[in-house]
């Protein structure tokens, strides 16, 4: 996505792009879940434009778990907007309807959606999670130098406070370790 997406020669890899089918097979046989790295919108539409790329294998592959990074959201995308109007009620009615779909809670989505401009946990964001408490999990993004991820993944803390406590232990740790594969290889 954002850069990376701009940077690629040709076609541009999408989520719902016929060559990742075999991808979601084997994924569902190994009991994989698969990361989508994947916008929902662009930095100037304010409706999520992408979401289709998204929804399509989430309904073509019902057996294999996917996450879906920061939402969809950006850094990128909010230079140009502020917030997404429609994140809350889109992932409201993807999370009603399809069980596969999971969330990771990082990067772009910690402040706009789930803190707002003082730090206070958004009550509606809240209520989501509480809603969904097995299908959110908190990840950092970071890439290359790895030395402050426990301070990135501290920034949640205000978040995690605002859940009951079983929910917040599910969301920093039990849903990542429930998506990983049931068991190992021979």
């Amino acid at each position: 996505h954002d850069d990376l997406t701009a940077l690629t020669s040709g076609d541009t890899p999408r989520a719902n792009n016929e060559a990742m089918t075999r991808i979601y097979h084997l994924a569902a046989e190994n009991d994989l879940p698969v990361m989508l790295h994947s916008n929902i919108t662009s930095k100037r539409e304010k409706n999520p434009l992408y979401l289709a790329e998204i929804e399509e294998p989430l309904r073509n592959h019902p057996h294999t778990r996917f996450i879906w990074a920061h939402a969809g959201t950006s850094k990128e995308i909010h230079r140009h907007q502020k917030q997404l109007d429609f994140l809350l009620p889109t992932l409201t009615r993807l999370l009603e309807s399809y069980p596969n779909l999971y969330i990771d809670l990082s990067w772009s989505l910690l402040t706009p959606y789930l803190l707002d401009e003082a730090g206070k946990p958004r009550q509606a964001w809240v209520e989501l999670v509480e809603r969904f408490p097995e299908r959110f999990m908190v990840g950092s993004d970071v890439v290359g130098r790895f030395n402050k991820v426990g301070k990135e993944l501290r920034s949640f803390d205000p978040f995690l406070d605002a859940l009951p406590e079983d929910v917040a232990r599910k969301v920093a740790r039990d849903n990542f370790l429930a998506v990983l594969p049931r068991s190992v290889p021979k």
